[in-house]
């Protein structure tokens, strides 16, 4: 069956169980709630199972922890607050390692994110964001040293872009400004 079908099949189920006038609030005076499913849709696109939302709130209905399970393993964790991502969000490897630990802002990627590797679970990457925007970039090897460090500032390379050898020694340094490649140092 189709993910697209089931999904669609699942919010008509949701949205149809509620009372008449708490469905007239949403259409006519939430329209959060009309764009927080297309927007988790259009970020799922590729996942194959079902989407459900935990702790169900029948009053505010697009706050809650988002959960997708996939061959019955939990494989995200996101907590939704007025139909956007508000807090921490996670994902998982089939395997049950994390996958990616970020956090969220009215929306907004922010903070620190952490990627992880497949095999070993090592650090893949660590990224920090403000307002959704990246401000500065760590790129590991999978034996754990550090591959690479870029410097962002209104989401374009600005700054010193540091790459380093497989054994951790440094390699090259450069200079962004507005992703274009200044001068090497």
């Amino acid at each position: 069956m189709n993910f697209f079908y089931m999904f669609k099949k699942f919010i008509q189920k949701m949205f149809y169980n509620l009372p008449l006038e708490i469905q007239r609030h949403i259409w006519e005076w939430d329209p959060t709630w009309r764009t927080v499913f297309s927007n988790i849709l259009k970020e799922f696109e590729w996942h194959s199972d079902v989407i459900t939302i935990s702790r169900y709130n029948r009053f505010n209905p697009a706050t809650g922890i988002l959960q997708s399970y996939r061959d019955d393993r939990l494989f995200l964790e996101c907590r939704l607050k007025k139909g956007v991502r508000h807090g921490p969000c996670q994902i998982w490897f089939p395997n049950g390692t994390p996958c990616l630990k970020s956090n969220y802002q009215h929306g907004f990627r922010y903070g620190i994110e952490t990627e992880y590797f497949y095999f070993g679970g090592g650090i893949k990457s660590i990224n920090t964001y403000e307002k959704g925007t990246i401000i500065h970039a760590l790129r590991y090897f999978d034996n754990g040293h550090l591959f690479s460090e870029t410097h962002y500032s209104e989401g374009k390379k600005n700054g010193l872009y540091k790459s380093y050898h497989r054994d951790g020694t440094h390699k090259e340094t450069w200079l962004y400004k507005n992703n274009v490649r200044i001068k090497q140092i």
